[in-house]
Formats: structure tokens, sequence, C-alpha cells
């Protein structure tokens, strides 16, 4: 997974939130540290020099204590918090992860003439925090997003928008490889669609429409 942009400042107002609450929980986890600390010291001299030499090097327990639980939440929140209670109403960044399902209807031009074809596709993606990895699944190729961008604030609403690169598993293909890009509108919690166009040559244009699965492979809600 790569890290995706969004629109907005949220994340700078999470990692203060993270920064803020290290330093409540360290000041307080740290006297109960330096009393299990000298307790140990006591038994082990070797830990009492170790500690000392990281005061030489300007490094106290209390810093290290808010280093390491500054790391153990960010992680914690990356992976899990943003998405649970309170949070996603807060940040208002969508859960997009999940498998999709649906179409594409594609329009190219060969020799003047305009040919529209449809298919069947997969849309997987995988999404934490800062992270995220868009993969598409077609009958004959796959592709994989290379820059994802979460725009939050569209007068369409929130758009996801990802250039890909597509590899062919058709061996005949007479170009196993092309970029594209694609704009998925999250038309509601379990509906994305929206258009792509790609750098192949001829190029093509078209539309994607795609509704999140559950596990049971059930959709979760169909549209209308």
């Amino acid at each position: 997974m790569k890290n995706y942009g969004i629109s907005n400042d949220k994340r700078k107002a999470v990692l203060l939130f993270i920064f803020i609450t290290s330093l409540l929980v360290g000041s307080f986890l740290y006297s109960q540290i330096n009393i299990l600390l000298i307790q140990i010291c006591e038994s082990i001299p070797a830990l009492k020099d170790f500690l000392n030499s990281w005061e030489y090097l300007g490094l106290f327990p209390t810093q290290v204590t808010v280093f390491l639980i500054f790391n153990f939440l960010t992680w914690v929140f990356n992976k899990h918090l943003w998405r649970m209670f309170f949070f996603p109403k807060l940040l208002d960044v969508p859960d997009l992860n999940g498998t999709w399902e649906g179409g594409f209807e594609s329009i190219r031009e060969v020799d003047g003439q305009q040919i529209q074809t449809t298919g069947g596709m997969q849309l997987i993606i995988t999404q934490t925090w800062d992270k995220m990895m868009c993969q598409s699944i077609f009958e004959k190729s796959e592709s994989y997003s290379d820059i994802i961008y979460l725009d939050l604030d569209s007068a369409q609403g929130i758009v996801l928008k990802f250039t890909y690169t597509n590899k062919s598993h058709d061996t005949a293909c007479g170009l196993p490889e092309f970029s594209g890009y694609n704009e998925l509108k999250l038309k509601d919690k379990n509906t994305l669609e929206g258009t792509y166009f790609t750098k192949r040559i001829p190029s093509t244009r078209g539309n994607l429409f795609l509704i999140r699965k559950k596990s049971d492979d059930d959709i979760n809600e169909t549209i209308n």
C-alpha cells in the first residue's frame, strides 16, 4: 500500500491529538515505570548503567515512554481506531475497504468508428488511515493504483481519484501494459460510480458502476 492524499487537514489534527494524549498518558505512566525501574535496577546493576547512558545522551525515561506511547497509538489509530466509535463522523473520511463488484462501459475509436463494449470487474480496496491500494480485476487483465487522492470537498460529494497501471494476462495482446485514471464518486455507503480513461493506443474511456459486497458475498445495497 501507498500513502494517499485527502483534501482536508484532519491528519494534522489527529497527530496533534495523539501527541497530546501521549504526553498525558506518558506523564501518568512515568511514575509507575520509574518505580518499577528502580526495583529492577537494584537486581540488575547493568540496567542502571544503561539508563544512565540514556541520560548522558539527553534521553530520559519520560521521553522514551512518550515516544513509545506515541508510536503505539499512531499504529493503532492508523490500523483500527480511525474507522471505529465516533471517529468516522468526526473525521468524515469514508472506510472503503472491501470488494466492490460491478461492470464497465467502454468506448474506443478504431478507423474513425466508435466501438462500445461492456464487461464485468472487481475493485478490491485495502485502506488504513494513511495508506490505500486499489486493485482492479478484469477478465483478461488487472490493474494496481499508483497515486491515490480522496477528494472530500468536491461539489459531487466524496470522490476517489487514482492513477493506475494495467497489465494484461492475454499473451496475444498487442499492448501488455498501459496507464490510466479513474474518478469514482461515492454515491452512497456501498456504491461507487464514475468514469475512467486510458493512455493505451487507441485510447479508451468509459463508465464504471460498482457495489460493495458483504463478507458472505451478498450485496449490501442495490443501485436504484
